[in-house]
């Protein structure tokens, strides 16, 4: 199925805006960002992670409740922060059950369970969500640099591949498209579009699944290096954003965007 559409994954349904969103965000985002530009007056706000020093932010993802979760290569640990109370409040380990160690570059939640994407072991696990310990998972010979699930099945945004490749939770291979970019990092899906990160360009991409177009979103290009794009997660209209070096947990209210031009380029 190389290269070939696959189907729209749900009912369309827009980003929502601001006004929508359940009054219980943390008072420390929200307000702009004054250290580094986003084109065409886009508006951002992020928190400061802890372990300052320790570099290696990469998976994140939402829980569908009120944490966000983001993996740390040094710590081998995820991360739990609290949205409402804007901290970080839970730790999970990384798999202890490997032999050696995993390293994460990708992470998902499947409403009971994280996924992870391995390249350490070449290997995609479903893990529980207080030890840590491996379920299951399956081979994945490849650099898996994001992980989402879509409510039934996973997909995974491949540097090895250049493309955005489907799979059941056994391992099945479903489908793949390919997609622009030279460093992909990232992924997030808003029930009817892929986001996912250049890390090389410092660009975000929006990919429609049923045809398999990709636009460039130049509003969402950060000028002043906030440092690599590592992770993308999803949540209630707002894109999250991880990125290494800054060591920071960004947050955009996608409703500011030209959506009209973004969807006419996506058809």
């Amino acid at each position: 199925m190389s290269g070939s559409p696959v189907p729209a994954l749900a009912l369309p349904v827009l980003p929502k805006p601001l006004t929508d969103v359940p009054d219980r965000l943390p008072p420390k985002l929200t307000g702009p960002l004054s250290n580094y530009t986003i084109n065409n007056d886009i508006r951002a706000d992020y928190i400061d992670l802890p372990f300052q020093g320790l570099l290696i932010w990469t998976g994140i993802t939402w829980d569908g409740a009120d944490h966000i979760w983001v993996a740390n290569n040094e710590m081998k640990v995820i991360v739990g922060f609290s949205i409402p109370k804007a901290k970080q409040e839970r730790m999970v380990p990384f798999p202890s059950d490997l032999g050696t160690p995993a390293t994460v570059t990708g992470l998902t939640w499947d409403g009971a369970h994280f996924w992870i994407a391995d390249p350490e072991h070449q290997m995609i696990y479903q893990i529980d969500a207080l030890t840590g310990k491996t379920l299951k998972g399956f081979p994945y010979p490849g650099l898996a640099n994001g992980l989402v699930w879509d409510g039934g099945s996973l997909w995974l945004v491949s540097q090895t591949n250049r493309a955005l490749e489907h799979f059941s939770p056994e391992g099945e291979r479903l489908g793949s498209l390919p997609i622009p970019g030279s460093w992909p990092s990232g992924l997030a899906w808003d029930g009817r579009y892929f986001w996912y990160s250049d890390a090389n360009q410092g660009v975000i991409y929006v990919l429609n699944p049923a045809n398999g177009k990709a636009s460039e979103v130049p509003a969402l290009k950060f000028m002043m290096n906030p440092g690599t794009f590592n992770g993308l997660a999803w949540m209630h209209g707002y894109l999250w954003i991880v990125t290494e070096f800054h060591e920071r947990l960004h947050r955009v209210d996608v409703s500011q965007l030209d959506w009209k031009a973004l969807e006419a380029a996506l058809q």
